[in-house]
């Protein structure tokens, strides 16, 4: 079982007004539910429920943040776009009989998931290009300190 399926951790999140540790929390339990999902794929109705309320809450917040207009228009309406999807999976997965193949559904589905795997590209090529620098930073310290005590 995953322990997004435990309600104490649910509501913790979903009564959260802490960015981080919604963030913290729910993206350490990401791992556990793609487990549970592909282990119990014709259970995971009410596991998809709880993701995709996360995700429409933490996009919620973000849009509700004076950061989001310091974005580039692009970017901005990239992210209503993200945000309008993740409503429509969550109003739709409301209805307990509803049908996992329908179009708009699956489409909106892609949609959130397109977006959050294209940001999790974005922030590994951020954190290469960091450590990039660091590195050059840390070698020409070293040859500074190294030519000092010459």
């Amino acid at each position: 079982m995953t322990q997004l399926l435990n309600d104490n951790v649910y509501n913790e999140i979903m009564s959260s007004q802490d960015e981080d540790l919604i963030f913290d929390k729910f993206a350490s339990l990401i791992p556990d539910v793609c487990r549970f999902i592909k282990n119990n794929s014709n259970n995971y109705l009410e596991v998809a429920k709880r993701v995709f309320s996360i995700i429409d809450k933490i996009l919620t917040m973000f849009l509700t943040d004076d950061q989001i207009n310091d974005l580039p228009d692009e970017r901005k309406n990239l992210v209503l776009n993200v945000k309008s999807s993740a409503e429509l999976v969550v109003n739709k997965l409301k209805n307990d009989n509803v049908d996992l193949k329908d179009k708009e559904l699956v489409d909106s589905i892609n949609v959130v998931l397109e977006f959050f795997n294209k940001m999790g590209e974005e922030q590994k090529e951020l954190t290469n290009s960091l450590e990039n620098i660091n590195k050059t930073l840390e070698k020409g310290e070293k040859d500074i300190l190294d030519n000092l005590t010459l």
